[in-house]
């Protein structure tokens, strides 16, 4: 009885600071890191900004610090104080595709991190410059197979979704194209808008505008549907059984060891807004789906992704690609 009432005791006495140090969180602003350049996905994040702000009773401050594929800035968060006061906002490609792919990484997934929620999941899209004599699918691959290197895709940098997904059809497809890595969508679509490139794989959302302004053709959908308002085009899941898009998600995660009444808290704060009628409305028209999921739920939404791109990762290297 002794030994049961000190067990109490002491375990009392090891969760009343945390749980002190969780009641008066947020005592200052919260950092979010962006690891890649302005014009995407820190254009999602600043639709939940105020929401959130508001929620914790602290500024949410952001920042872009891009390079190496979203590895930069995702290890800043990686290396920050386990306190909750530095977020992590970015796709996949940073903390899944990429760490499969890439021979040297600061960090491990699924120890150096903790997620909080999903912000998204979009379908994915090809698109192509406006001069480019293909305007379709078919035209495409046609052209492609009688001329192997002559056409080029830009992707938003080596181990990305967008890069897994390039080197993806083309095994499928049986088509020689060259890759061009951009350092994300900003500069990726100031490529194909610039006609620099003649295709990118990009999320739905980024393209959008693009798309119904004429600025870049629409030749293909995969990973899910694209907008009501999108022009019809063939669907590379159905067309290609061979065809597994990579994951397209984004999300919120802070660093391992932050408590968990901490990680719940910003959870809160993060699903609140994704749930706010506005915020929800404008994620939506962009074809992708609101997220909002609880941590444990985004945990397995990722150890799903490892699972299935690690399939496709080495189903290409396989067939001897290089992810360069």
């Amino acid at each position: 009885m002794k030994k049961h009432l000190l067990r109490l005791v002491t375990a009392y006495c090891l969760c009343a600071p945390l749980a002190a140090f969780s009641q008066g969180f947020p005592a200052k602003p919260v950092r979010v890191i962006v690891p890649w350049p302005p014009g995407a996905i820190d254009v999602t994040v600043r639709l939940l900004q105020q929401v959130m702000a508001e929620d914790l009773g602290q500024a949410l401050i952001i920042e872009t610090r891009p390079g190496a594929s979203g590895f930069i800035g995702a290890d800043i968060v990686a290396r920050a104080a386990p306190d909750g006061y530095t977020l992590l906002a970015t796709p996949a490609g940073s903390l899944v595709t990429g760490t499969i792919i890439a021979e040297k990484v600061p960090f491990d997934t699924l120890k150096d991190f903790s997620p909080i929620t999903m912000i998204y999941d979009s379908p994915q899209v090809i698109v192509a410059r406006m001069s480019l004599q293909q305007s379709n699918l078919k035209e495409l691959i046609d052209f492609a197979k009688a001329n192997p290197g002559k056409l080029s895709y830009g992707s938003t940098g080596i181990g990305t979704a967008q890069h897994v997904d390039g080197e993806t059809f083309k095994r499928v497809a049986g088509l020689d194209i060259l890759h061009v890595p951009y350092a994300g969508f900003g500069p990726l679509i100031q490529a194909v808008v610039g006609q620099q490139v003649d295709l990118a794989f990009a999320i739905v959302g980024v393209v959008r505008p693009l798309v119904l302004g004429g600025k870049v053709k629409l030749i293909a959908v995969h990973g899910g549907k694209a907008p009501a308002n999108f022009p019809p085009v063939p669907n590379l899941n159905e067309m290609f059984p061979g065809f597994a898009t990579a994951p397209g998600f984004i999300g919120f995660w802070t660093g391992a060891g932050v408590p968990r009444p901490i990680v719940m808290r910003l959870n809160a704060a993060a699903v609140k807004a994704l749930r706010t009628p506005e915020v929800r409305a404008k994620i939506e028209e962009t074809g992708a789906t609101v997220g909002g999921n609880t941590p444990d739920e985004f945990l397995a939404v990722i150890k799903a992704a490892f699972d299935s791109a690690g399939r496709s990762i080495r189903a290409a290297r396989a067939a001897g690609v290089k992810f360069e």
